[in-house]
């Protein structure tokens, strides 16, 4: 789901909650989450500006995994993405919580390979 206004976004958090469910929230867009991948993220982008501050750095991205994207730093990625969002699930902008959701899929998988 892509939620661009408050009131989607908190429609969304509200039937997590209600279900018992988990999400994983990035703001203002999940290209937040890649950009913690280069650096510290202390402004307060818009998610075009965030796309466009991605490309800084990965000149092709197209919403797609980029061949060149530096995956060798998602262990610091997930320390810089876990200051935007001391806790909860959903933050102000900048904040990202899609570290939360890659641990569940790493514990997922570890449990399954046993």
């Amino acid at each position: 789901m892509t939620c661009h206004e408050g009131s989607c976004r908190d429609d969304a958090l509200h039937y997590v909650r209600r279900n018992e469910m988990d999400i994983a929230v990035s703001t203002p867009c999940f290209e937040l989450w890649l950009l913690l991948h280069f650096g510290d993220q202390h402004a307060y982008p818009t998610a075009k500006q965030a796309e466009r501050a991605l490309r800084r750095h990965l000149p092709g991205y197209a919403k797609k995994a980029a061949p060149d994207f530096p995956v060798e730093a998602h262990v610091i990625a997930v320390d810089r993405a876990r200051r935007t969002l001391p806790s909860g699930a959903s933050g102000d902008n900048p904040s990202t919580s899609v570290w939360r959701l890659l641990d569940v899929i790493t514990e997922t998988r570890r449990r399954a390979r046993r």
